[in-house]
């Protein structure tokens, strides 16, 4: 819709797509139990011709995991080429979860384009209490 200052008023209609020219899409768990080690899949897309013309050069994808508090636990850093699939190698150590929740972190940079994801998973202790988690833990 458009108004000029005479008030004449006018409408058109038109579709549009919006996409971004970098999608980062890691695949993962529903929930993550102490001590478990995942591979996270992880696929980077270029959808854009601007982008696709970068297909020769590495994308950089950073893997962090958080406490839901921001606290970093780790960092992994890896790379891939545009349009392709890689796996991102995760430990669950019980030795540095304190929550019952964990915060991952995918980023993928490549030139000037970014994309992000971020998810809460759940972290199951596996049936161990607060109590005996501690207890489990100091042992190790």
């Amino acid at each position: 819709m458009g108004i000029t200052q005479g008030t004449k008023v006018g409408t058109t209609t038109r579709d549009i797509i919006a996409t971004k020219d970098l999608i980062i899409q890691p695949n993962l768990p529903l929930y993550v139990t102490l001590g478990d080690r995942i591979d996270i899949p992880v696929k980077i897309l270029g959808i854009t011709d601007d982008i696709n013309n970068l297909n020769n050069q590495d994308v950089s994808i950073t893997t962090t995991v958080k406490t839901v508090d921001d606290q970093i636990i780790s960092t992994q850093i890896t790379t891939t080429k545009l349009n392709s699939s890689t796996i991102i190698p995760l430990s669950i150590d019980p030795k540095r979860y304190r929550y019952d929740q964990i915060v991952i972190l995918s980023e993928a940079k490549i030139g000037d384009y970014a994309d992000a994801a971020r998810e809460i998973i759940p972290l199951r202790t596996n049936g161990l209490t607060q109590q005996n988690l501690k207890t489990s833990v100091a042992k190790q």
